[in-house]
């Protein structure tokens, strides 16, 4: 068994091979560059090899670096499970969990996954207003311990499960209503249409939506929150992209019409860091989310 201090070496050792970087496997374990300098220092001279090139662009793994990576990990795996079998059976689990909220909290089941949450004692839950992009950005970072996004997100180092397909809709001010023919695509995409200034799915589904018909859409405001965009259409400000359940009311009150084209759908997933899985508070999130969503336990999340 490695003593405690060679853990953390360990620990090191694999930050700085998945971020390439000292400085930043610094920032993501909490600790300074100088010490994780010395946490691989240590090692290398434990092992007597070198593990890391120093690059105009940060740190690279050497040969024999890239081959104990895949050990060092699975140690460090070892080791995470260990302790959180230990806690479970102490039956002292507790901790808090931020979460992500990239729709109304009714749309995303928020009151059912914290009550389910409110079962365990010594557990907080706390929501965060948020969006798609802000939301990926905060779980990389460490910042978020969890959030719901719209479609698969291609960073490996976060995990999404497939909660739900939502519908979509065009909300249009009801003042461009008369200006406008059914399917009529180039004249939609000349409307004003507020868009997001930083990744978001809806946004990409729209242009390519108009893309695939040749066209663009005229960007005449930029928000990346989604209760924005919807009270700029209600002004009539500009067309957008939004879900079709925010709409609903509005477009019952007359205040926005929907432009009549074929469904347009997005998937919904519930993110998290991957490397927390096995956590034994992120247990109890993901026993909450199954129970909340009505999903198999079983299943991947």
């Amino acid at each position: 068994m490695l003593p405690l201090m060679e853990f953390y070496h360990l620990q090191s050792f694999v930050t700085v091979a998945n971020e390439g970087s000292i400085t930043r496997a610094a920032q993501r374990l909490n600790i300074t560059p100088p010490t994780i300098s010395g946490h691989i220092k240590a090692l290398e001279d434990e092992f007597l090899i070198r593990l890391f090139q120093r690059k105009p662009r940060g740190m690279a793994l050497t040969n024999q670096g890239q081959l104990l990576l895949e050990q060092a990990e699975r140690v460090m795996a070892s080791a995470r499970r260990l302790q959180n079998q230990a806690a479970e059976l102490r039956d002292c689990v507790s901790g808090k969990f931020t979460i992500g909220l990239n729709a109304p909290p009714g749309l995303l089941k928020a009151a059912q996954l914290a009550s389910e949450i409110k079962k365990t004692p010594n557990i907080e839950i706390a929501f965060e207003p948020s969006s798609t992009g802000k939301i990926i950005k905060s779980l990389t970072a460490g910042t978020l311990d969890a959030g719901y996004v719209f479609s698969e997100i291609p960073e490996k180092e976060i995990a999404s499960v497939y909660l739900t397909t939502v519908d979509l809709c065009i909300a249009v001010p009801r003042a461009f209503k008369n200006r406008l023919k059914k399917d009529n695509w180039e004249e939609l995409a000349q409307l004003p249409w507020i868009c997001s200034d930083g990744y978001c799915p809806f946004q990409a589904i729209a242009e390519t939506l108009f893309e695939n018909k040749g066209y663009s859409l005229l960007n005449t405001v930029t928000t990346n929150d989604e209760v924005t965009k919807l009270d700029l259409v209600r002004q009539g400000l500009g067309v957008a992209l939004l879900l079709a359940e925010e709409c609903k009311e509005y477009v019952s009150s007359g205040e926005i019409f929907t432009w009549d084209t074929r469904s347009i759908r997005c998937r919904l997933y519930f993110s998290f860091l991957a490397e927390k899985r096995d956590d034994p508070v992120f247990r109890i999130l993901k026993r909450a989310v199954h129970k909340a969503w009505n999903k198999n336990p079983s299943g991947d999340l």
